[in-house]
């Protein structure tokens, strides 16, 4: 019963929350207004932005999170680990 009642007050607020987006959300734009000047240098801007905020986030290490080993670096640890016995 009582996860009867959970799914129905989870419904019931997706319903809500759709209602209110819905009429709080203007229009869709047409192509032109998308592709307008100024419309696709905010989204340049916005690009630049998030390439610089990736880049940043991998360059910098963070404090108790380590990077996790990719294929690659498995492979090169082992060459490394090979060339000793040479």
């Amino acid at each position: 019963m009582t996860s009867v009642a959970v799914m129905v007050g989870l419904v019931s607020a997706l319903w809500i929350g759709f209602l209110l987006g819905r009429h709080t959300r203007p229009g869709t734009q047409t192509w032109r207004q998308r592709t307008t000047r100024s419309a696709l240098g905010r989204q340049a801007v916005v690009l630049m932005v998030l390439v610089a905020a990736n880049t940043l986030q991998r360059r910098l290490p963070m404090p108790g999170r380590h990077r996790p080993a990719t294929p690659l670096d498995r492979l090169r640890s082992a060459r490394r680990r090979l060339s000793v016995y040479r």
